[in-house]
């Protein structure tokens, strides 16, 4: 048998990541030309119409339970995320001082739990839809982190900012479908959290019909929102109905108290940027909710 060339196979599997990510960046700016003004050009379809018993796919074992969550911002923080009791750690690559540190951080991380096979939290990479570069960094993941996250009984999760409106939520839907028919993968085996606000809300059924193949909840920054706004009750109602978790966001300081109002509510899990309050959190989501979500509580009477 003759020697493995190192460098050409190294060389090789890079230029098949540069001709995967011309493609993607390629078909993302396609999809977003064909977003024309003004909105509800016909593309706006009642959900309802079309089926009115209609769920998301189920998530995968590692999504089940997002009781309380850890969000991370640089590389030096990912070691004690992986570590801490978080069920899903979220990483903010956008604003993150050292993005490339961090990217490599995870990769690292991903193989030797997979090596070791010892349990780390959900990985979730935070981007925002509206911006091109995110393309770039889900690509780069997939293509880099899909194949090991599979071994590990996990799969490539992103949280999404910025979807204004089920047409970029289509965009991104049509994205994520041609990146998993190029790596091979079945389709529903990526999934995306959609973040929930007031430009978006009035369009959260529709939003999340796109994504129903592909759904790993809807997220709800509550810091300075009361927990019985219109959003917040709205989006739990749609979230519930249709089977997928709702996470409220607390990117701020906050209280014990207060993130006890969270878990009466309704959500499904909390995610805070504060290492340091894990452990308090976890006893406080445990007692009040000691199962894994609260889908079982559904709201009649109100609609996104």
């Amino acid at each position: 048998m003759g020697t493995v060339n190192v460098k050409t196979v190294s060389l090789t599997r890079s230029d098949e990541e540069a001709k995967f990510l011309s493609r993607l960046i390629h078909t993302f700016d396609v999809e977003r030309s064909q977003i024309h003004e003004p909105r509800n050009s016909g593309l706006n379809t009642n959900v309802n119409r079309i089926d009115s018993n209609w769920h998301v796919k189920p998530v995968r074992k590692d999504l089940q339970d997002q009781r309380v969550g850890l969000i991370v911002r640089h590389h030096s923080e990912m070691k004690r995320s992986l570590e801490s009791r978080a069920k899903v750690i979220t990483v903010d690559f956008l604003d993150s001082s050292d993005r490339h540190s961090s990217f490599s951080y995870i990769q690292s991380a991903i193989e030797e739990a997979t090596r070791s096979r010892s349990q780390i939290p959900a990985i979730m990479c935070d981007v925002k839809a509206n911006e091109k570069e995110s393309v770039l960094i889900v690509g780069k993941y997939l293509f880099q982190n899909a194949e090991a996250l599979l071994h590990r009984r996990s799969a490539p999760y992103f949280s999404l900012r910025g979807i204004a409106s089920c047409e970029m939520a289509r965009v991104w839907r049509k994205l994520i479908s041609f990146a998993e028919a190029e790596l091979s993968l079945i389709r529903g085996t990526v999934k995306v959290a959609v973040e929930i606000d007031a430009v978006n809300y009035t369009d959260c059924e529709h939003i999340l019909y796109e994504f129903k193949d592909h759904c790993a909840g809807l997220r709800v920054v509550t810091d300075d929102r009361h927990v019985d706004s219109e959003i917040v009750q709205n989006t739990i109602a749609i979230g519930h109905a249709r089977g997928t978790h709702v996470i409220a966001l607390k990117e701020r300081t906050f209280t014990e108290k207060a993130a006890e109002s969270e878990a009466i509510t309704g959500f499904d899990g909390i995610s805070i940027s504060n290492h340091t309050a894990i452990e308090s959190m976890v006893i406080i989501w445990n007692y009040i909710m000691p199962d894994a979500n609260q889908l079982w509580k559904k709201r009649k009477g109100i609609t996104c």
